[in-house]
């Protein structure tokens, strides 16, 4: 006899009614205007740092961690670093 494979978006549905989905919005609203709960990193405003994201292969994320802990730094200070390097050598090319 082979076992049936559990539905997981139907039991999904069954366990959370409408109301409760409500509820944890409401909560979530609730949460973002409350200002003891917003999320800072007042390291990165003072710095005048914005957060971008850009597409990087596993290899060099290990890569940049690695050279961090290395450094003992934070994987974003290796990041500008190199990013600055990279803009200076390739200066003229925005010239064009």
């Amino acid at each position: 006899m082979t076992k049936s494979r559990m539905n997981i978006n139907e039991t999904a549905k069954k366990f959370m009614s409408s109301n409760d989905k409500d509820e944890k919005k409401e909560r979530s609203l609730n949460k973002q205007s409350d200002p003891k709960s917003k999320k800072s990193r007042p390291f990165i405003k003072d710095g005048g740092y914005t957060q971008r994201a850009y597409y990087i292969t596993d290899e060099q994320y290990t890569d940049i961690k690695l050279l961090a802990v290395y450094r003992d730094t934070d994987t974003s200070s290796i990041v500008r670093e190199a990013l600055k390097e990279y803009i200076k050598n390739n200066k003229n090319e925005l010239r064009k």
